[in-house]
């Protein structure tokens, strides 16, 4: 890696296993820290998550820069994955963010924004609603980043990003990734941006697509299920309430298998993509909804129960699986009557029949033992005393560089009545001094 990033930065790449770079990250990242404005085609899966929020993370000053950058995504599950990587990738770092999607209490994410959090990440809907609200200022923004910026206009969330495009009334870095590139997409971005372009819009050679010829759908998937190495898959219906028949079908036979569409609760919708991800779920019947915006790792198999109204849908189904540099399988069931439609008989030409599989079908019906992400060594200690007695993380930081050198002092949370702080060094604090008074400290 030629580019050089701050130390901290650098630790927890090796720690998370991210070195050498992608290439999404490669090409991007210098040319973000230069400043410039960017318009990067760009899969889900292809570590562009790391491509924005690494020169953001070199970017933003220790303790300052408050609301320096914002990143919006289409969807809220998209948005939480987000969060979660920027919270690994400041492990070492003293900086945190703040999340405004739906389905949260709007004053909990109000006072996520008054801890002055350098990073702010969000849906069009709920950041538009802080900004009307005077809940959320983006005076001090230098840093906007659109994520799936196609995927915004095709949920129809175009005018609620204009809106946050007009409270910003100064010049910032605008930077949007998208997997698809349109005049629609370049219109988010004012004149003098750089179009990068990664890969084109077709399917990942990591993911080998076949078609199954079926006079029984359901049959065939149980066939498939029962034969082929599936390790977890997501299965998609054209319609919500097939996701709830199929996956209740499946439960029935023993899988663990779940329903997802857009219309779930939000609470629902982030339960099951969380078990799902974590190997609780092995099976989820899925409409379009799962097919862009989500990034899943270990995903082996992608089977198209319905076929969708386009080969663009169809590619990005397909590319749920073979992140990563992992090896993905496309399934496309074709029931018998329909083989003489035009877009199915380009599919029979393109795509080759699923060979049988006789060898080591995994059990879907147990949970999937995954292997947890690397997380740096740290230690978490919390402080008695938090905004109420007008305490900053720089007061925190202060008073424990006394004691540890400043680059082992990680992320600072200032809460109403307390504090948590990283540690990356050992030490035994029962009590510190911040602001004139000493204050008790237990370990986490």
């Amino acid at each position: 890696m030629d580019m050089k990033l701050k130390k901290e930065l650098m630790q927890v790449l090796e720690d998370l296993h991210w070195l050498p770079l992608k290439p999404v990250q490669e090409k991007t990242v210098p040319l973000f820290l230069e400043g410039r404005n960017l318009l990067v085609q760009a899969a889900t899966g292809s570590g562009k998550t790391g491509a924005y929020l690494l020169p953001v993370l070199e970017k933003i000053r220790p303790f300052e820069d408050a609301g320096y950058a914002l990143i919006i995504a289409p969807t809220r599950e998209l948005a939480l994955q987000i969060r979660e990587t920027a919270d690994l990738l400041s492990s070492y770092l003293p900086v945190h963010s703040a999340l405004l999607i739906g389905g949260i209490d709007p004053s909990k994410q109000n006072a996520e924004l008054k801890q002055k959090p350098q990073i702010i990440i969000g849906t069009p809907g709920r950041i538009v609603y802080m900004l009307e609200q005077n809940l959320l200022s983006l005076s001090s923004l230098q840093v906007l980043i659109a994520d799936e910026a196609d995927m915004i206009l095709s949920t129809g969330q175009a005018d609620e990003f204009r809106t946050v495009l007009a409270h910003i009334d100064h010049p910032v870095q605008t930077v949007c990734f998208s997997a698809t590139l349109t005049d629609e997409v370049s219109s988010f971005l004012k004149d003098g941006y750089e179009t990068v372009i990664l890969d084109e819009t077709g399917l990942s050679e990591q993911v080998s697509s076949y078609h199954l010829v079926c006079e029984d759908r359901y049959a065939s998937l149980l066939d498939i299920l029962e034969q082929q190495p599936v390790v977890s898959a997501i299965i998609f219906v054209r319609h919500r309430s097939d996701t709830a028949v199929l996956a209740g079908r499946l439960k029935k036979k023993g899988y663990l298998a779940e329903a997802f569409s857009a219309y779930d609760d939000e609470k629902t919708r982030l339960q099951v993509m969380r078990s799902f991800r974590e190997g609780r779920i092995r099976l989820l019947a899925a409409t379009d909804a799962a097919s862009r915006g989500l990034d899943i790792t270990g995903l082996s198999h992608i089977i198209h129960y319905d076929l969708p109204e386009d080969e663009n849908t169809l590619i990005h189904r397909s590319g749920r699986s073979g992140h990563q540099d992992e090896a993905g399988i496309s399934i496309i069931l074709i029931p018998e009557e329909e083989t003489s439609l035009p877009k199915v008989q380009a599919i029979l030409s393109d795509t080759p029949q699923l060979p049988p599989h006789s060898g080591n079908p995994n059990d879907l019906s147990v949970p999937l033992i995954k292997e947890k992400a690397p997380q740096a060594e740290v230690i978490t200690l919390q402080i008695k005393g938090g905004r109420d007695e007008k305490i900053r993380p720089g007061d925190i930081a202060g008073a424990l560089s006394a004691h540890m050198p400043f680059e082992k002092i990680g992320r600072i949370t200032v809460n109403e009545h307390d504090s948590t702080v990283i540690l990356f060094e050992p030490h035994e604090f029962k009590e510190l001094k911040i602001k004139g008074k000493k204050r008790k400290i237990r370990k986490l």
